[in-house]
């Protein structure tokens, strides 16, 4: 029969585990659901190439595109860190074992991501409050739309971004729980013995 403390561990960790899947179920669909706005981006710049060659450029098109690249890029990146597809140099972590790896995506997480998180959503925040209080107004287009709607896109952004290198960082510390201790002495101890099996007897 289990502990009480093995029980209250394993209740914990089947929450932090449901916790991680919350979280990725988040940044799955929203990374879906922004991923459509490529279709009007694509649309109203292909719109304002061929205005800028009839007659003069839209007022509005840039701060648009500008405001829809932004989300998708800004969402985006929780996504492509909850699938893995962000740019890897491998050339020397390719030679770790898995367990160094998994170690190394921590400290990745723990030391840089985390911190970059934290600094960019305070700074955002700020900056979109003042952008709210102050009516601050785009100086790119003569339409002079507020800008604190763009604003809050970094904040939030990095918020979900933040969620999801939490989830990240539980998920490593799970598999490194979980990861054999040290495979390369497993490999040495098997090719010993193959080793040993193929010598002939003295």
């Amino acid at each position: 029969m289990p502990e009480p403390n093995e029980l209250s561990l394993k209740k914990g960790s089947d929450k932090l585990k449901k916790f991680t899947s919350i979280i990725d179920s988040i940044t799955e669909w929203a990374g879906k659901i922004i991923s459509f706005l490529i279709v009007p981006l694509m649309l109203m710049l292909a719109y304002d190439i061929i205005i800028r060659k009839i007659d003069t450029a839209s007022i509005y098109v840039y701060d648009l595109s500008l405001w829809l690249f932004s989300l998708l890029f800004l969402t985006g990146i929780s996504w492509v860190l909850l699938n893995g597809d962000h740019i890897s140099i491998e050339v020397f972590s390719e030679k770790y074992p898995a367990r160094m790896k998994i170690f190394l995506n921590l400290i990745t997480l723990v030391i840089f991501l985390l911190p970059l998180c934290l600094i960019q959503i305070s700074g955002g925040f700020e900056d979109f409050m003042f952008a709210l209080t102050t009516k601050q107004q785009s100086v790119y287009s003569p339409w002079r739309v507020v800008v604190w709607p763009m604003k809050a896109m970094l904040p939030a952004g990095f918020a979900l971004l933040l969620l999801q290198t939490i989830s990240e960082t539980v998920k490593n510390i799970y598999a490194l729980i979980d990861s054999p201790k040290d495979a390369s002495t497993d490999a040495s101890a098997d090719n010993s013995t193959v080793i040993s099996e193929g010598s002939d007897p003295a």
